[in-house]
């Protein structure tokens, strides 16, 4: 388990909940169709974008769809249920989400 997984003392289960930092204009969605629809951003470290499968939760804003692993790794969410209080986001980094875009120049092709 990593140190970013919470435990629930009451159910000795991890807390799974993330955290929108700045919610306004993102939608979560849920993918339900086999239609090939990729996430806007790269994984580290790979030239390609990648699918996202039917069933899986991502969000939205715009035209613009994430996946939750690269949300959470470009701060637009984040497991710290204290954000609000500490202003930080993942690893103590400042509460201000890279905005969609900014570090892709292209979009994945549909």
């Amino acid at each position: 388990m990593s140190g970013a997984d919470h435990i629930d003392p009451a159910a000795g289960e991890p807390d799974v909940r993330l955290y929108a930092l700045h919610p306004d204009g993102w939608d979560v969605r849920i993918k339900s169709t086999w239609e090939k629809e990729y996430c806007h951003a790269r994984l580290p470290g790979e030239e390609h974008f990648h699918l996202l499968l039917c069933g899986e939760i991502f969000l939205a804003q715009g035209g613009e769809k994430f996946c939750l692993q690269c949300a959470l790794r470009r701060g637009v969410i984040t497991r710290n249920r204290l954000y609000w209080q500490r202003g930080t986001g993942p690893a103590g980094e400042s509460s201000a989400a890279v905005q969609p875009g900014s570090d892709e120049a292209q979009s994945p092709a549909g």
